[in-house]
């Protein structure tokens, strides 16, 4: 009888652990990460990798594909680089975003950062 209540528990915890990984992969966010690097690229206002997944099965996923996008250090490419992330991060695309510029050049951008959603 112990062994059928161990067996039983174990295979409980078992079918515990496979609902909670199923639930971290259907929540699986769009992340966006940005980094100021200590000197300014030449030419270059910033640069953008852009990163999609691809679903193996209901509880792995894997890199399907990776760009990137160098921005002109131009007063256009501020709009440009702004409205591409925000159309990536909507399409559930992960995207780093490396720049010498302070966020605030960003104003978009920033405030995603700082949950500024007004």
């Amino acid at each position: 009888m112990i062994q059928k209540l161990r067996s039983w528990k174990r295979s409980l915890q078992r079918t515990q652990l496979e609902v909670n990984q199923q639930a971290e992969v259907m929540e699986r966010a769009t992340g966006l990460h940005f980094y100021i690097l200590k000197k300014p690229m030449a030419c270059t206002l910033a640069v953008a990798r852009y990163s999609s997944w691809a679903e193996i099965d209901e509880l792995h996923t894997r890199i399907f594909d990776i760009s990137e996008v160098a921005y002109p250090d131009a007063y256009e490419s501020i709009g440009e680089l702004e409205k591409e992330v925000m159309e990536a991060l909507h399409s559930g695309v992960d995207v780093t975003v490396a720049t010498a510029e302070d966020i605030s050049v960003f104003p978009r951008l920033a405030a995603l950062i700082t949950h500024d959603l007004t």
